[in-house]
């Protein structure tokens, strides 16, 4: 008995992460119809398709994820068939209704999508989804992370509240995105990244200059009261500085004088100073190209449409086997095991 599809579209959208989260996964889908097929029948395919058998995971990696993933997601069930050689029924699966008119469309868009920017890429870069994604559970709070910086950046409060997320899950994926180049993260860690607010209180030339840089202190307190609140390395920028570092020194010989503070960070203790995050020009074409898009689709828009053709072309023999051989080579690369 198959699992109802969830009728909630933030309930579809897990069920994706769910198929989405290795490239093996998707390419197990495709492999699929609604005749009851074993795992190693499954197997065999894959191995067929691709040419890669060294690199195929066991026909029992491709049972868990069956049972772990695309069952419990509602995009296979699971059923028995008669073993002629063993002589009793054995496990097997099929796809459901959701699987066939949702499923198989996505599978071949995430593939062609990886393949075109991961695999295809003259960066080089050959991403996997589990580099983007994460291992076992993390997948749902990147993809929220990505989705909450949608055209702005965030301060780590805010993304803690909007993603639903720990702090320390929060600054690891973090961490993650920004290695693969997802995102940019700037914390009070950084140099020249802390945040000042100008507090004024008297007049920039009563301020006593910061060592011998009687000139730069002037510049730089008519450079905060200005803006208001700015770090070092903007203030280096506008005034065409190029020692971020003597700045910084400057700013803080301006909190200690009492013209001027360190912006707190308001989430917490761990970082004093505000620490915020944005998506790269990568990371948003993530967003608008794959995830908003399946987003539609699995509302029932007009992207569905667009992913049926593109399972159409795909499941042209020699087109598949192509699409199966990066599958098999990215999935090898990125993930040491299955989740």
């Amino acid at each position: 008995m198959s699992k109802i599809f969830p009728e909630d579209l933030e309930e579809r959208m897990d069920s994706v992460d769910a198929l989405v989260s290795t490239e093996l996964k998707p390419l197990i889908l495709l492999c699929l119809d609604r005749t009851p097929t074993t795992p190693f029948e499954v197997w065999r395919r894959i191995i067929t398709v691709s040419g890669e058998r060294a690199r195929v995971p066991r026909a029992s990696a491709l049972t868990n994820c069956f049972t772990h993933s695309l069952v419990p997601a509602g995009w296979a069930e699971k059923c028995a068939v008669y073993d002629e050689r063993a002589k009793r029924e054995i496990v097997a699966f099929s796809l459901t209704d959701a699987g066939e008119g949702f499923g198989l469309p996505i599978a071949a868009f995430t593939l062609d999508y990886v393949k075109k920017r991961f695999y295809d890429d003259s960066s080089g870069k050959k991403l996997g989804m589990i580099k983007i994604l994460g291992r076992c559970g993390v997948g749902s709070n990147r993809i929220r992370i990505i989705e909450s910086l949608n055209g702005e950046r965030k301060t780590f409060p805010q993304l803690v509240e909007n993603a639903r997320i720990t702090k320390s899950a929060l600054i690891r994926n973090l961490e993650s995105l920004r290695e693969i180049g997802f995102v940019g993260v700037r914390t009070g860690r950084d140099k020249g990244a802390v945040d000042y607010e100008w507090h004024g209180g008297i007049n920039v030339r009563d301020i006593p200059p910061y060592s011998t840089y009687p000139s730069l202190t002037s510049s730089v307190s008519k450079t905060l009261r200005e803006k208001q609140i700015s770090n070092a390395q903007s203030i280096a920028e506008m005034l065409c500085y190029q020692h971020v570092r003597v700045v910084q020194q400057v700013l803080s010989h301006l909190v200690s004088v009492g013209v001027a503070g360190r912006k707190k960070w308001r989430g917490g203790n761990e970082s004093p100073y505000l620490s915020e995050a944005w998506l790269s020009r990568i990371g948003e074409r993530f967003l608008n190209e794959y995830r908003l898009e399946v987003r539609n689709a699995m509302a029932g828009g007009g992207s569905l449409a667009s992913m049926q053709r593109i399972y159409q072309r795909i499941s042209i023999s020699g087109v598949f086997n192509e699409f199966a051989k990066v599958a098999v080579e990215l999935n090898h690369r990125s993930s040491s095991y299955l989740d």
